[in-house]
């Protein structure tokens, strides 16, 4: 029995690298495949598959070359991988590492398509003024393919709706390289025949067959034309260039034939309403103008004018004679209400109450004045009585009689009891005041009192300052 050789996973998984990495070169060999389960890493780094309908490659895209991607990558996007395969060594697992990618087929020509149309939208091209939809639109020229079957459907659908319309074809080229010089040159001699509407139409169509429609030059040339443009290219789902550039873009060939002309249907019922209002309006003004003239036929004027004018004389000469009596009696009121008034004035003449007003002011002026010096004299003789009344009345004639007049303390003294021995007195007299002391006093009922005193001169007297003692 030979000996087995045995060796760890490691070495043979080294040695399956080492295998590929010499025998599998892919260099010029770009992988195509569908892109599924697509994880964007927050590293950066790219992770998914390639797959088509019989396998599926493991792919890896480093974030050095993530950023040189021209596009954004997507899932289910159909792409070309550049690359070399490996065998990620701590797993095991076979990995295909992407250098470059690009869109495969149709992919390339819808970022071409968006490359062009931010470029043409950068350049204002769709953003000029779009002419509005002419009135009465007669003369309407074509451009499409000479036997294509997007003419026979605007013929058709144009012979049905507008069939007095003059229909002028520009045959072109709508596929193909040769198509965008083709349509070129046609919207050229389109634009110089004094047409009022162009329809630049095409059937449907794969992206790629309506791809010339798309061409920068057309899109720039429609935006400059001066006549009025309508697209109407493949079907619905389908928008290209030209349609952003033109005045109007319709869904279908038909349908830019339906935009572009009246129903002739429509348009005769719209004159068939307008008839109907018409003759309804005609009928109106008739019965109108009827009563109006039933109006004037029963106007006595137009019966008889002179007999209209005689009896309007007469209204107004009876006016006439009516308004000069009035006037008369209103001028006459007038005046009597003028007499009146100035006989009022006169009576309330404030000339003569002023003067009567002045005469009695200045009687009360000396009446005033008279009993002012009465009472003046009156008063003075008053005061003379009641100055000779106090006169007689004054203790200082009392004491021109030889009596005196003794206060202690402030008080008259009218009882010996007041004065106690020692005890100082003021005694007035006639012509001065003297101050005494009391050394004695007699008392008794019915008794003659006796006291005697030591005095002295006030220096405030009346008599003088002299000061003497009396004992």
């Amino acid at each position: 029995m030979s000996e087995q050789l045995v060796v760890p996973v490691s070495a043979l998984v080294t040695r399956i690298k080492t295998t590929l990495q010499q025998n599998l070169r892919l260099n010029g060999v770009w992988i195509q495949g569908e892109v599924s389960n697509l994880t964007k890493h927050r590293s950066g780094h790219y992770y998914f598959s390639i797959k088509d309908a019989a396998s599926e490659l493991t792919c890896v895209m480093f974030r050095s070359y993530v950023q040189k991607l021209t596009f954004p990558l997507e899932e289910g996007m159909s792409v070309l991988a550049s690359g070399e395969i490996n065998v990620y060594e701590q797993r095991g697992s076979l990995q295909f590492y992407v250098r470059a990618l690009k869109p495969d087929g149709v992919g390339e020509l819808y970022l071409e398509l968006e490359r062009r149309k931010k470029k043409l939208e950068a350049e204002g091209v769709f953003a000029m003024n779009k002419r509005p939809k002419p009135r009465g639109i007669q003369k309407i020229g074509i451009i499409t393919a000479k036997e294509g079957a997007a003419l026979q459907d605007v013929r058709t659908t144009i012979a049905r709706r507008w069939p007095m319309a003059e229909l002028f074809l520009f045959p072109a080229t709508v596929q193909g390289k040769q198509a965008p010089a083709s349509i070129l040159r046609a919207l050229d001699q389109a634009d110089d025949a004094g047409l009022d509407a162009i329809l630049l139409v095409r059937g449907g169509g794969s992206f790629e067959d309506l791809f010339c429609f798309n061409d920068e030059a057309i899109a720039r040339r429609l935006a400059r034309m001066k006549t009025y443009t309508v697209t109407g290219v493949g079907h619905e789902v389908d928008t290209t260039l030209a349609d952003y550039a033109a005045d109007h873009r319709t869904a279908t060939p038909t349908a830019a034939a339906q935009w572009i002309t009246p129903d002739q249907n429509e348009v005769m019922q719209w004159f068939e309403q307008k008839r109907a209002q018409l003759i309804q309006s005609m009928n109106s003004r008739m019965d109108q103008a009827a009563a109006k003239l039933l109006q004037y036929q029963s106007n006595p004027y137009l019966a008889d004018p002179l007999a209209w004018g005689q009896r309007k004389e007469l209204e107004l000469q009876a006016a006439f004679m009516k308004l000069k009596s009035a006037q008369t009696a209103f001028s006459a009121a007038q005046n009597s209400r003028l007499t009146a008034l100035r006989l009022d004035l006169s009576r309330h003449d404030p000339r003569g109450r002023i003067q009567t007003e002045s005469v009695r002011l200045k009687q009360l002026d000396e009446a005033l004045q008279g009993g002012i010096r009465e009472f003046a004299r009156a008063q003075r003789d008053r005061l003379s009585r009641t100055a000779s009344l106090l006169d007689a009345y004054s203790p200082l004639k009392v004491l021109a009689r030889g009596y005196a007049m003794v206060t202690i303390d402030g008080q008259i003294m009218t009882s010996v009891s007041q004065a106690a021995a020692d005890s100082l007195v003021d005694i007035r007299l006639q012509d001065g005041q003297v101050k005494a002391s009391i050394i004695g006093q007699t008392a008794g009922a019915g008794k003659e009192k006796e006291t005697d005193a030591v005095c002295g001169l006030d220096p405030k007297a009346e008599s003088g300052s002299l000061h003497q003692e009396e004992r």
